[in-house]
């Protein structure tokens, strides 16, 4: 038995499966794999060049292994943040 403060879970007659019927879902799916495609392009390519060039650190420096990282993380935590949120809202 829920209460009004549990969450419920969906029965199983009101799912629907396909693109069409979660065109929202995957939209915002879509949008994240693009926005860390690019924030991964940029990073693979802007900062390798501005590192080499402004501040002088080598080409296969561990220093780019680590920003690769971190930018991958910071962009893929805002968007799991964001989606999140709203769901504990609903």
């Amino acid at each position: 038995m829920t209460t009004d403060s549990e969450p419920s879970v969906a029965d199983a007659s009101t799912l629907a499966y396909g693109v069409r019927e979660n065109l929202s879902q995957f939209l915002h799916q879509l949008l994240q794999v693009l926005l860390v495609g690019f924030a991964l392009g940029m990073t693979r390519t802007v900062v390798l060049a501005l590192a080499e060039s402004e501040f002088g650190v080598a080409k296969g420096s561990f220093l780019l292994l680590t920003a690769f990282v971190v930018a991958f993380g910071v962009v893929k935590a805002a968007m799991n943040f964001e989606p999140r949120r709203v769901c504990r809202r609903l």
